[in-house]
């Protein structure tokens, strides 16, 4: 009877039961540095959990939603600006050769070729722009 009760008293306590569709059964792969690895298991030690616990819940809090409907890590809307302005200037590069061609009026390559260098300034201007904000960020 009292051995009855123990094991009564120890299933109280136990973890209870995953509902269906609860249990983790998918394992995604990830390559880290020893730094990285270092870092997350130190992690991992200070809060007595497991390291597949940790980025776990360091991934889902990085991409939570916020009370303004946006989650932490946001765009970077500058580059956004910038290759939007290329998408559409490709457009009207696109659009130009189209009507060059139909029209067989080869002496507006020239504009077309403009465009194209146009293009390429604005790439360059993206690049430099990624650029610094990676000297920033890597200064942070």
């Amino acid at each position: 009877m009292e051995n009855e009760n123990k094991k009564e008293e120890k299933k109280n306590l136990s973890k209870p039961m995953k509902e269906k569709g609860e249990h983790r059964v998918h394992i995604v792969k990830v390559y880290l540095n020893d730094k990285e690895i270092e870092e997350i298991e130190n992690v991992a030690s200070v809060y007595g959990r497991s390291r597949s616990t940790i980025l776990r819940e360091t991934f889902f809090k990085a991409f939570e939603e916020t009370p303004t409907g946006k989650g932490k890590y946001q765009p970077d809307t500058a580059l956004v600006r910038a290759v939007s302005r290329v998408g559409i200037n490709l457009n009207q590069v696109a659009r130009n050769i189209n009507t060059v061609a139909k029209a067989k009026d080869f002496l507006n390559v020239e504009a077309v070729l403009s465009d194209i260098e146009y293009m390429k300034r604005i790439l360059e201007e993206i690049k430099e722009t990624k650029q610094k904000k990676k000297e920033v960020d890597d200064a942070s």
